[in-house]
């Protein structure tokens, strides 16, 4: 495949990704569940378990893509308790899907995100914590551009 072929594919691609959904408004494709967030006692560390909830007949690029013209799933934070170390999150395993004749690895139903952290030095108590969920939503046929979902939880240690 020449430049220009490759140009022209890598341009198609992006055109196609980025079309507008006709179904279901972006912000009630992925939701956190009402059971989250769990934070679960453990040595050395404890581990939030946070639960989204996927709409049916949507997708979303898993953490890990095969296929860098998609936008990993990813977590970011907008506010931690002081003395609460975060570590990387952990992702489920996800599954092989196609989207338009390209091959990705998706999430759907419910994804549930693990989050190991350390709060030894924090006294006893609930906390408020926030973040952000950046993901890409797909159905059969399309992608949409970047997704956001805020959220925000409390915690008892």
């Amino acid at each position: 495949m020449n430049h220009y072929q490759q140009f022209t594919r890598n341009l198609l691609m992006t055109l196609f990704l980025f079309s507008a959904f006709s179904g279901q408004a972006q912000d009630e494709v992925v939701t956190l569940s009402e059971n989250s967030p769990v934070l679960v006692s453990a040595d050395p560390a404890d581990t939030i378990k946070l639960e989204f909830i996927i709409a049916p007949g949507y997708y979303i690029h898993s953490d890990s893509l095969v296929n860098p013209a998609f936008i990993a799933t990813r977590i970011d934070w907008t506010f931690i308790p002081v003395n609460f170390s975060l570590k990387d999150p952990v992702y489920p395993e996800a599954q092989p899907f196609k989207v338009g004749g390209e091959q990705t690895m998706v999430f759907s139903d419910t994804v549930l995100i693990r989050i190991p952290v350390q709060t030894d030095e924090q006294p006893a108590g609930t906390y408020s914590m926030s973040g952000e969920l950046y993901y890409q939503a797909c159905d059969t046929e399309e992608c949409s551009p970047l997704n956001t979902l805020n959220f925000s939880f409390k915690v008892t240690n």
